[in-house]
Formats: C-alpha cells, sequence, structure tokens
C-alpha cells in the first residue's frame, strides 16, 4: 500500500457518513432538508399553541399564518423539485 491510498483512507474515516457530519459538509444535503422539515414543523407547533393560548394575540396567529405558508411552500417547492430531477 502506498502512502496515496493510506491518506485517502484516514480522510475517509475521519469524515464519516452520520447525520451530524452530513450536515457539516459542504452543499446541501438530505440531512439540512431534514433539519430544515423539523425546524419549521416545531416552528408551526409553537405558534399555533401560542394562538390557541391566546399568548400576544393576534400577532401570534398571523405569525402562524405566515409560518404555515412558509413550511407549505417549501414542501411543495420541494415536491416540484424531486418531480423534475425525476423526468430527467
Amino acid at each position: 500500500m502506498d502512502e496515496g491510498e493510506n491518506l485517502r483512507g484516514d480522510k475517509a474515516e475521519r469524515e464519516g457518513s452520520g447525520f451530524i457530519t452530513g450536515l457539516f459538509s459542504p452543499g446541501v444535503g438530505s440531512g439540512t432538508h431534514t433539519l430544515l422539515r423539523l425546524i419549521l414543523l416545531a416552528l408551526n407547533v409553537v405558534l399555533l399553541g401560542m394562538a390557541i393560548a391566546g399568548i400576544n394575540s393576534p400577532h401570534s396567529g398571523i405569525m402562524f399564518l405566515l409560518a404555515a405558508g412558509l413550511t407549505g411552500s417549501y414542501f411543495w417547492f420541494m415536491t416540484e423539485l424531486a418531480k423534475a430531477s425525476n423526468s430527467d
């Protein structure tokens, strides 16, 4: 085994293929989209809870509607992007 093969093997071991390392790799990967989906859904749950509880009314209700629109548009865009990439 030459030195070049050893360096490539060590680099592959350090990089790994886990969820956390995927978040810190260059580009936007599936881990980043999964994390964004979870954050958007958590935002909607918190804002809906605030709207139901009447905290900071009517602002929390309006913010919930804006967050729901953002979440819906993100999911719609990702669905359309997947359809476009599958049709190619």
